[in-house]
């Protein structure tokens, strides 16, 4: 259940504040990259769960964490082809370093699209997933520590 459905502010709910790696005035920057590429305002939420999610009306962001690695469980960009997954990487690569993880996860890669990305920044497949005879289909992970 969500506490905050895709509020327009980033005010978390306070019992978050303590046990959540997602910290509002750190992800303003993470905010304004999907601002850009959705070309109007987005809305950042974190459920009861502490997964953060950034939707915009043509593109979305849903993150979660352990304590190890930092996952990217959906990503969704309006704008492909201009470096604007490179820039959210970047971000989430400095991001996942200050917070002490060891790696970051594209979870459930399906298409020819996501898996070349991946292999251009670096992330190797997770084995023990499907393979199709075009691409690793599973996860894929960057070590970053």
């Amino acid at each position: 259940m969500l506490s905050k459905i895709f509020d327009k502010k980033i005010n978390f709910p306070k019992r978050f504040a303590q046990d959540s790696i997602f910290v509002a005035k750190e992800l303003k920057k993470l905010k304004k990259i999907f601002d850009k590429d959705n070309g109007s305002p987005t809305k950042m939420s974190l459920d009861d769960f502490n997964r953060l999610w950034i939707k915009g009306e043509d593109n979305e962001l849903y993150l979660r964490y352990s304590p190890e690695h930092l996952t990217i469980a959906r990503i969704e960009l309006k704008n492909t082809g201009k470096g604007t997954g490179t820039e959210v990487l970047k971000w989430l690569k400095k991001y996942a370093i200050s917070k002490g993880f060891k790696y970051i996860i594209v979870e459930a890669v399906s298409t020819n699209e996501m898996a070349n990305f991946c292999q251009y920044h670096k992330f190797e497949p997770v084995p023990a997933l499907t393979t199709n005879t075009k691409f690793h289909n599973g996860n894929w992970r960057l070590n970053i520590d």
